[in-house]
């Protein structure tokens, strides 16, 4: 019913949200934030009530939550470094992120406590990165993120990484609703970028896909996610 996103229509990025009938535009944007700093990587709560996103200024990357209703911004994060590129779970319980605080940027998760606050966060990955992009499985099991250019999924409860493309040089993915593949937009073999729905089944060769549509319906730019 709604769309987050990040402009700088009054000079620096803030967030706007925009209104959605039936997958149509209704009324004019509504801007979400105001404050110092730029905010980026806006992602909804799932009752659609919050928005968690990362703000930057004088050098640091916090993350912070705003009502999709419009209120009063509310960090959640405060350390030196980089906390970017939150996302909640599914039931709205846990938030995973990208974070410098263990030396390089890889994911940490933290439970969400009373209202907007987090708990301690744990580290996932420790792997040589960057890790990057975060995205939560339907059921809430599992997490397909970027390692370098390529796609990879992390089982948080055991821990387990298993990688899914080799040399796909991956842009954007997104989880399909049953939660056995993944929408995969990328370059493979060095060809133009393309959408592949990408099975998770490890009984299926890594990196094979099928061709769902070239990325040139957009127009020939490149759609590249907020770092």
């Amino acid at each position: 019913r709604a769309v987050v996103f990040s402009s700088d229509r009054r000079g620096k990025y803030d967030l706007w949200l925009q209104r959605l009938d039936r997958g149509k535009p209704q009324g004019e944007p509504v801007q979400l934030t105001d404050h110092a700093g730029s905010a980026a990587c806006g992602r909804f709560s799932p009752d659609g009530r919050l928005i968690a996103y990362f703000r930057v200024e004088a050098g640091e990357r916090e993350i912070w939550i705003v009502p999709a209703d419009g209120g009063i911004p509310v960090r959640l994060t405060d350390r030196a470094g980089a906390d970017v590129q939150p996302s909640f779970s599914p039931d709205g319980r846990r938030l995973v992120f990208v974070s410098d605080r263990g030396g390089g940027m890889n994911l940490w998760v933290a439970d969400l406590l009373d209202g907007p606050a987090l708990g301690e966060a744990r580290q996932l990955t420790r792997g040589p990165g960057p890790d990057g992009s975060p995205t939560w499985s339907p059921d809430g099991h599992r997490l397909l993120f970027r390692r370098g250019s390529d796609l990879w999924l992390l089982t948080p409860d055991s821990g387990k990484v298993e990688q899914v493309t080799r040399g796909v040089a991956v842009e954007l993915a997104a989880w399909e609703p049953e939660g056995d593949a993944a929408l995969v937009l990328g370059s493979w073999d060095g060809q133009p970028a393309e959408v592949r729905r990408v099975g998770l089944d490890p009984r299926v060769p890594e990196g094979a896909g099928d061709v769902v549509v070239p990325a040139s319906i957009f127009g020939g730019n490149r759609i590249l996610p907020i770092n």
